[in-house]
């Protein structure tokens, strides 16, 4: 039996470069959240730069980076469809 006209072919991860799901990403975004959770901070430390608390400024720099890593991945690493695009339908003329 002949094939469908328009056979799909699925990519894995390994074809496409597509790897949302990648441990390194993952990784990247566990030691962000730790670096942007004042957990560390000694509770006496009193430290203040620009008029606000460091470990302020320590989380909204991680949350910064995080932002800034995400935005790339969606420009970088966001799948794209790979697919020929299907020509207009032309019209008859009839004349």
């Amino acid at each position: 039996m002949p094939a469908s006209p328009n056979p799909v072919h699925v990519k894995n991860e390994s074809e496409c470069g597509r790897g949302f799901l990648a441990w390194q990403i993952w990784i990247v975004y566990a030691l962000l959240a730790i670096a942007g959770v004042p957990w560390y901070w000694p509770p006496d430390f009193e430290g203040t730069l620009f008029g606000l608390p460091t470990w302020t400024l320590c989380s909204l720099a991680a949350s910064l980076v995080a932002s800034c890593f995400t935005a790339w991945l969606l420009i970088k690493k966001w799948p794209t469809d790979d697919a020929p695009t299907e020509e207009p339908i032309q019209q008859e003329s009839r004349s």
